[in-house]
């Protein structure tokens, strides 16, 4: 009679210990797929950046050019992007 009591309860442990493993799994799967999406957000996000950041200096090189300060900032933002291209063309020869 008193195996019979221990076989209960260890089968009662096993049902209890499968559940747990089971609703874990189902966590660990919801986990993974919430990581997976905000991994797609933040590549959203940080293609939007970029794009607002090429924006900005669209923005401020019209500006430089339109103030008419003797056209230094303009010169001097003109020679950045010279600078960048020549960087660039660089690395595609290398």
């Amino acid at each position: 009679m008193e195996s019979q009591a221990i076989i209960e309860r260890l089968n009662g442990k096993i049902c209890q210990l499968i559940a747990l493993y089971e609703s874990s799994e189902r966590e660990r799967v919801r986990l993974g797929n919430l990581v997976v999406e905000y991994e797609e957000q933040l590549t959203l996000n940080t293609n939007k950046i970029s794009e607002l950041e090429k924006q900005i200096e669209t923005l401020q090189l019209i500006e430089a050019f339109r103030e008419g300060e003797s056209g230094e900032l303009a010169k001097k933002r003109v020679s950045e992007l010279i600078r960048e291209i020549d960087k660039c063309i660089a690395l595609l020869n290398g």
